[in-house]
């Protein structure tokens, strides 16, 4: 009889853990999972307003369609710097009901219509 009472005990603890995880993990595990991962992710389109380029991180300021938002970029600053420009729209996950957003997946950004980079001097050719 002792041991269907550990048993059952035990399991009873193991439900109520797994319940209370559940319910206040994921808030707080959200801080240090990826943005891909977490449940509580959409792709969205942002238009670039500002873009400040600091020593070792990156500061945008972009405009989602329902909230202004601060991104900023730690991992591979100076790739994400010449790529992206004020005023281009970048596809990306954002994760829901946050304003700081720290290195967001980049899907895909595009230029405004009617943009169009000049050229360096290498891509126009000594003729």
């Amino acid at each position: 009889m002792r041991g269907w009472t550990i048993l059952t005990v035990t399991f009873l603890i193991g439900v109520a853990g797994g319940a209370a995880a559940a319910r206040f993990l994921p808030s707080l595990a959200a801080v240090y999972m990826p943005v891909g991962l977490g449940a509580h992710t959409h792709v969205a389109d942002v238009v670039i307003t500002k873009k400040e380029r600091e020593q070792d991180r990156l500061l945008l300021r972009v405009q989602a369609a329902e909230r202004p938002l601060l991104v900023t970029f730690t991992k591979r600053v100076a790739e994400i710097d010449l790529l992206v420009e004020p005023g281009d729209v970048v596809t990306t996950a954002l994760p829901d009901n946050q304003t700081f957003v720290e290195d967001p997946p980049i899907e895909r950004v595009r230029r405004p219509s009617g943009s169009v980079p000049a050229a360096t001097p290498s891509e126009r050719g000594n003729n």
